[in-house]
């Protein structure tokens, strides 16, 4: 959706019939009528119908300044339970400057600050409130930390961006997305009027594209795998936990956070704070956990509770055995799964380094997620239903089934995983020779 702006305002032509274009999710619009003029709207709900505030026409009654500032004073009393109607009435003195909590000076440096303490931290996991302020602190505030947010201009956004993308293109994909969101902030409480982050980088900065991983073990790689896991350096943790990503279908970091209070029988409920998807920003429905069959196989790579306690796979490094209490330990970090499979070089007599001449534990590059999408094809390959699939890897129904479809599809995702299972232990049985050429 759109960030509203004088310039994108200008630029929307009449066409036969009135249309309406939102900014966001939080009812402020603009509609464009047939005779080429545009007015400003507050559209709600109140007692589960419809309803709408006029903010005037543009520009001969409002700006956008004096429409969003109307937008907001209507927005803050409905979310605070009034009607937003009495909000606009009766209208400010006219010529009043209107009051902005911002000190008159203040810089993009105290904007992050204010921006992560005041909505960050409240709205996003801690995890991406903390690389909002990681990011923005690298690559923003050393060269622009002291200036207004005003300052900044697209062409400085760009700029920024491009010298970014050129060293990292994943840090600048981040860097867009936390400053995007940081100015969209800034435009909720009246600090600046334009976003200059809501440019098509990826237009002028291919680099910035991710690229789709599309990697997909084959049999003979999961034969050979299976083994050289056994094989191969890392914690009995990290390898219990690659495996059981491949056997579940699940997502790294589920696998790698499991706790044994979420499992009863041979049922793993993952808690929606813990589901990538369930945490977003605005999700629309409750938080739903997911429910997923632990086959035999499964069961075996989880084992019992240990030195840990309720954590099914620890992290060794870092621990305190010390304190001897539960509350010393830690899960494994997903991104540690990631650098077990991928390192080139492991510590050797008198701490020095041996470089390690297969890395990837002797395959062709690959990650935890891989082993996921592989699940994902192979269960599909050997005729299982793929809706079936889909509710074991906990992906979402379209929009209207998602409402209205609230079967759980427990006994299908069973069957599922036990046919899958099988198909492991079919390849896994043979004979543990290395049947693929890297």
């Amino acid at each position: 959706m759109p960030s509203f702006t004088d310039f994108f305002i200008k630029n929307l032509k009449p066409k036969n019939k009135a249309y309406r274009i939102s900014e966001g999710r939080g009812g402020f619009c603009i509609v464009v009528h047939p005779t080429g003029s545009k007015s400003f709207l507050y559209r709600y709900k109140i007692h589960g119908r419809d309803a709408a505030i006029a903010l005037g026409k543009y520009p001969t009654e409002v700006s956008l300044l004096e429409a969003r500032q109307k937008y907001n004073r209507a927005y803050e009393a409905y979310k605070s339970g009034q009607d937003p109607k009495l909000s606009l009435s009766p209208p400010p003195p006219e010529g009043s400057t209107p009051e902005t909590p911002l000190p008159a000076g203040v810089t993009i440096k105290e904007l992050m600050e204010l921006f992560i303490t005041n909505w960050s931290e409240h709205n996003h996991s801690k995890r991406w409130s903390r690389a909002n302020r990681l990011c923005l602190e690298k690559d923003l505030i050393p060269e622009w930390g002291e200036k207004k947010p005003s300052d900044l201009k697209p062409k400085d956004a760009y700029n920024l961006i491009d010298k970014v993308a050129r060293r990292a293109p994943a840090t600048a994909r981040n860097l867009i997305k936390a400053a995007a969101s940081m100015y969209d902030y800034a435009i909720r409480q009246e600090y600046v009027e334009f976003n200059p982050f809501v440019l098509k980088f990826s237009k002028h900065s291919p680099k910035i594209i991710p690229k789709s991983r599309e990697r997909i073990l084959d049999e003979d790689e999961i034969r050979f795998l299976w083994k050289a896991i056994d094989d191969g350096p890392g914690t009995s943790e990290v390898k219990r936990s690659i495996k059981l990503i491949l056997i579940t279908a699940q997502r790294p970091g589920e696998v790698a956070g499991m706790r044994f209070s979420e499992i009863d029988g041979n049922w793993w409920t993952i808690p929606p704070e813990r589901i990538k998807t369930e945490k977003k920003v605005g999700l629309g429905h409750i938080p739903r956990p997911h429910m997923v069959y632990l086959t035999p196989l499964a069961k075996e790579l989880i084992g019992e509770p240990g030195w840990a306690g309720d954590i099914v796979f620890p992290a060794i490094k870092g621990h305190n055995k010390r304190k001897g209490t539960k509350s010393a330990y830690k899960s494994i970090d997903s991104n540690a799964l990631n650098k077990r499979i991928s390192r080139k070089d492991e510590k050797g007599p008198k701490g020095k380094k041996t470089v390690v001449k297969e890395p990837y534990y002797g395959l062709s590059q690959w990650g935890p997620h891989d082993l996921r999408r592989t699940a994902d094809t192979m269960m599909n390959s050997i005729g299982i239903d793929h809706r079936h699939v889909e509710m074991v890897l906990n992906h979402s129904l379209g929009k209207v089934e998602g409402i209205y479809n609230k079967y759980q599809y427990n006994d299908e995702k069973k069957a599922a995983l036990l046919k899958w299972e099988s198909k492991i232990k079919d390849l896994i049985s043979n004979s543990h020779e290395r049947l693929i050429s890297i």
